[in-house]
């Protein structure tokens, strides 16, 4: 079901999406990212079997990849922010 997922998303989101951080990363995590900090979703990576889809994110000075369900829709009413939505509403009821 992940790599349906991931497909999936990447067929039908418009990247860049704006996004907030919603878990945040020190340097032991490869860098640092602040809970709410603003990121721009640049595409979709890769699926891990532990942390789900990992998705490929950018502050504006350095990469990352992060699990998906790390992100929330920046503005909250785009299409792409409904679908980082649903997947994180079927991630929580397949958990």
């Amino acid at each position: 079901p992940m790599d349906c997922w991931m497909d999936y998303l990447g067929s039908v989101m418009r990247f860049p999406v704006k996004c907030k951080v919603c878990f945040p990363y020190d340097e032991t995590d490869n860098g640092t990212l602040l809970e709410n900090q603003r990121v721009s979703l640049t595409g979709i990576n890769s699926v891990d079997r532990a942390l789900g889809v990992m998705a490929e994110v950018t502050d504006g000075t350095r990469n990352y990849i992060l699990p998906l369900q790390d992100l929330t829709a920046g503005d909250g009413y785009s299409k792409d922010g409904k679908y980082i939505d649903a997947y994180g509403i079927w991630l929580v009821c397949n958990s």
